[in-house]
């Protein structure tokens, strides 16, 4: 089976560039001005808090948080969060490598079975309404 080509935003190649030239100038020259050592950091920052494991653990957090409970029970809709870091990845969209928080909150979406089966029952609904009609 072919898997798909992962398309990079035009953000994300202005990060990795950025951070691929300070990189070479830095081996070049032996050190960076305080400005670019704080983009260099600023940078590879950016790209680790958007990787999926950081996605895994805002949600394992923001699940805790009693606060949040309403939310989650309506995303969830009775099921459980997944056990395993392997298991949320199964979740996420597979033509992305950096995830937002709206990412991690269609995870939840996703994990609710009971939602998706309505919606596929709604949509047959239609098209029968449609045949029937015509």
């Amino acid at each position: 089976m072919a898997t798909k080509e992962v398309k990079k935003s035009k953000a994300q190649l202005k990060v990795e560039n950025t951070i691929e030239k300070l990189t070479a100038k830095k081996k070049e020259q032996g050190f960076l001005s305080p400005h670019e050592a704080r983009v260099l950091v600023n940078s590879i920052e950016k790209l680790e808090d958007k990787g999926a494991k950081r996605l895994y653990k805002f949600l394992k957090e923001y699940i805790k948080d009693v606060n949040n409970k309403e939310h989650v029970d309506t995303m969830l809709g009775g099921a459980k969060f997944v056990k395993s870091f392997a298991e949320f990845c199964e979740y996420l969209p597979k033509n992305k490598v950096l995830f937002s928080k709206w990412d991690a909150f269609g995870v939840l979406t996703k994990m609710n079975k009971g939602a998706a089966q309505l919606a596929k029952a709604k949509k047959q609904e239609e098209k029968q309404a449609k045949k029937l009609a015509a």
